[in-house]
């Protein structure tokens, strides 16, 4: 399972309107991890998120979870990861 939020800013005059996403939670079962799920779940979500012309996509992963989305093109130097799309 992932959920993604989808985030539109607030137009502004004589700017383009964007949007963002944040992945708010991830769960593969236990029975199903280290199988690829959760890298199809994520390349999945980066599909859309790029077919929807988002920014970017953000992230608070667990300690654990860190690899996944550094694999995926995440990255940050606070608790917050993203990945820049636009």
């Amino acid at each position: 399972m992932l959920v993604m939020f989808i985030h539109e800013r607030m137009p502004e005059p004589a700017l383009e309107t964007t949007s963002w996403g944040y992945i708010g939670n991830v769960f593969v079962h236990p029975s199903c991890r280290d199988a690829g799920v959760g890298t199809a779940l994520l390349s999945a979500a980066i599909d859309e998120a790029k077919h929807r012309r988002l920014a970017r996509l953000v992230l608070n992963p667990s300690v654990q979870s860190v690899p996944l989305y550094q694999r995926a093109g995440f990255s940050g130097d606070h608790a917050l990861l993203t990945l820049e799309l636009g």
